[in-house]
């Protein structure tokens, strides 16, 4: 055995994309199927069309481009996702008087508080307060919260 021959090249796209698209079941998300069903295409088309190295690469990302935006868009259209809207649990933080731990900036993350034993980024819009000042929160931005200074 003198290694692999160029007669094996679509073999080796087909086998690894048919891996590749069985993971999905194991470690589901939906990219690596589409990534999988791109190298199996190339693979197919090499066993009928003699592709120079940079040309399978090209069809590959080609096919893999297109199978992740029509497709994803195919099934999400079939499979929508669930949303859930729980007001008890997005709002529950609201009005929790906390403590500064890192001074709280004025319009801008670098702040920090301690909620429920962890600390989390914080920030004012109306002044900068700081460490050792207990606060109120007022909303929530991703995972951060936006706080105002509790006036003794």
């Amino acid at each position: 055995m003198d290694g692999l021959s160029p007669q094996d090249y679509p073999w080796i796209w087909i086998g690894i994309g048919i891996i590749a698209m069985v993971l999905e079941f194991i470690v589901p998300g939906m990219f690596i199927f589409f990534v999988g069903f791109s190298m199996t295409v190339t693979g197919l088309l090499m066993l009928w069309l003699p592709l120079s190295t940079l040309f399978q690469f090209l069809i590959f990302s080609i096919v893999c481009i297109f199978s992740i935006i029509f497709g994803s868009a195919f099934i999400k259209k079939f499979f929508p996702s669930e949303v859930s809207e729980d007001r008890m649990i997005k709002d529950d933080f609201v009005n929790q008087i906390v403590a500064v731990t890192e001074d709280i900036l004025l319009n801008q993350k670098g702040g920090r508080i301690h909620f429920r034993g962890t600390e989390w980024d914080a920030y004012s819009t109306t002044e900068r307060i700081p460490s050792g000042e207990k606060v109120r929160i007022l909303s929530r931005d991703n995972l951060t919260f936006i706080v105002e200074r509790i006036h003794r």
